[in-house]
């Protein structure tokens, strides 16, 4: 018994539609890899002009940039008195 037109034209639609799912598949992951690829490079660029912008500030406000220096050495001091409190507390 040979095979219907309608039988060899489904079975062709079907091959079509899994070789359209097998390239959608291709597709997405070209996507993926270009979409990794583009934001890798942004956030490098970004880092870079945040780095360029911080040199630019250090170097035409260093009073205000090594202000942030003197917060971290009070912040440090307040964390030695209050790990001194909390010790002192704990062993009464």
């Amino acid at each position: 018994m040979s095979e219907s037109q309608f039988d060899r034209m489904a079975k062709a639609n079907q091959k079509l539609r899994e070789e359209n799912k097998r390239l959608r598949a291709a597709i997405e992951e070209v996507q993926d890899e270009w979409q990794s690829a583009l934001y890798g490079d942004l956030e490098n660029g970004v880092k870079w002009l945040n780095e360029a912008a911080s040199e630019k500030f250090a170097k035409d406000y260093p009073e205000i940039s090594s202000f942030g220096g003197v917060l971290e050495r009070i912040c440090h001091k307040c964390g030695e008195a209050a790990k001194e409190v909390n010790d002192a507390e704990v062993q009464d």
